[in-house]
């Protein structure tokens, strides 16, 4: 709960004397009664989310946009908060005084997804990667490195345990660090930093910082490693290039210019192709490695690609276009998109399931008018589509903007990181 600067005092007496004309709301108090009554300010997730009290739902005194206040007695006991289909929360307003503000999100009854656990990180969450040893790591766009967290399974519950922040030093600055990956039969995992033009090497089971690397390309964001792990091709968003590295050594072999911004990238099994999401046209482009250039164009709508990743056979490809809210299903031998669907506003990341079965999707929701950085008039959500038909299964109301996704390798788990809420969700996969 988060306490707010009371309102103007005029306007408080005026509530606690009673408005004249006001009928009094099922839990509230009389003018005659001396026990204060709480303010309520309260947007829900879903919408639709009614307070009840003693079974009896509770009416607004007035509604401002998506937000709803009430008058409340706090000593006749908790409020629950409920909607078809969701489960109750309650909210204990014992010990409150005066104006009290808050967003609460309802989680859904039924569907794969169940609610494990929330720790709070550093600003601006961007990524989320598992790690081996039961290990995360979120790199932080606005605030030091990446930190590195642990979690257990015990009693129930999932615990979180802090263990470190990846950085180069500490005198380095530390911010803008974006993407992760994980480099297994290397013993490494990677970080690129956004600016100032880095890529970061650190030791897997040590943690330790290794090395710098310069990609020679502005802004780099996504890495995608070959399968022998001997080369990464690293996505530079403001030189409009993809970077081909030497992993052992960290030189740049090449960059290979292509037709936009690029973001997600996917490589084929064989190594032979490089799939390059271009978010600044909607394109999606297929580089020739052998030849270093781009061979083939899919022919999309304008739009702002932003991620692509594989089913596990490698037969089917997904990707996000941000602008228009979809996910679409791409056959990767034909080259033809196959199926698209509408997900929602400010599609983000997407990952699949280790199995098969689903494929992950964060969704920002609406930006605020003024700046995306500041918090929207909605929550994000996570949404939950069938892998091959991309019908929605399940839809989650998430926090402010949604954005990184990471499945545990044994399928399980599924973390997601909250971009303006500085929130890690870790969720279960039930089957």
């Amino acid at each position: 709960m988060r306490f707010i600067t009371p309102y103007p005092l005029a306007l408080l007496l005026a509530f606690l004397a009673g408005v004249p004309g006001l009928p009094a709301e099922p839990g509230g108090v009389s003018p005659e009664d001396s026990v204060p009554l709480v303010n309520l300010r309260i947007r829900s997730f879903p919408p639709e989310a009614e307070l009840f009290l003693d079974g009896r739902a509770l009416r607004p005194v007035r509604r401002d946009g998506s937000w709803r206040e009430y008058r409340i007695n706090p000593e006749d006991g908790p409020v629950e908060l409920s909607a078809p289909g969701y489960r109750e929360r309650p909210i204990h307003l014992m010990g409150a005084s005066g104006v009290l503000e808050l967003e609460e999100r309802l989680l859904p009854r039924n569907g794969p997804l169940l609610l494990a656990g929330e720790f709070p990180t550093g600003a601006s969450p961007k990524s989320v990667l598992f790690l081996p040893g039961n290990r995360l790591v979120v790199p932080l766009l606005r605030d030091r490195g990446a930190e590195v967290f642990r979690w257990s399974r015990g009693e129930g519950a999932l615990r979180m345990e802090y263990l470190t922040t990846l950085s180069p030093g500490p005198d380095d600055g530390d911010v803008a660090f974006v993407e992760p990956l994980l480099l297994q039969r290397r013993g490494e995992v990677w970080i690129s930093r956004m600016d100032p033009d880095e890529l970061h090497r650190f030791d897997l089971r040590s943690l330790r910082w290794l090395e710098r690397i310069s990609p020679h390309g502005r802004w780099p964001k996504v890495m995608v490693p070959e399968r022998a792990e001997e080369r990464v091709y690293v996505a530079n968003w403001l030189s409009e290039s993809v970077s081909v590295i030497d992993a052992s050594s960290g030189a740049v072999e090449r960059t290979i210019a292509v037709g936009g911004q690029p973001r997600g990238m996917w490589l084929s099994p064989a190594g032979g192709f490089l799939w390059v999401c271009l978010f600044s046209t909607g394109d999606i482009e297929v580089i020739d490695l052998e030849q270093g250039e781009v061979v083939y164009r899919l022919g999309l709508p304008r739009g702002a690609a932003r991620h692509i990743v594989a089913s596990p056979d490698n037969r089917t490809l997904y990707y996000t276009d941000m602008y228009h809210g979809t996910v679409s299903m791409i056959d990767a031998e034909r080259r033809v998109v196959t199926r698209t669907r509408r997900v929602g506003p400010n599609v983000n990341t997407l990952v699949p399931d280790p199995r098969g079965e689903f494929v992950f999707v964060s969704v920002r929701g609406r930006n605020n008018p003024a700046d995306y950085l500041l918090p929207g008039p909605e929550h994000g959500r996570i949404v939950v589509l069938d892998a091959r038909t991309l019908e929605e299964i399940q839809s989650i109301w998430a926090r402010r903007q949604p954005t990184g996704l990471a499945v545990s390798p044994d399928g399980t788990l599924l973390a997601a990181t909250d971009f303006l809420d500085d929130n890690l969700a870790v969720y279960e996969i039930r089957r």
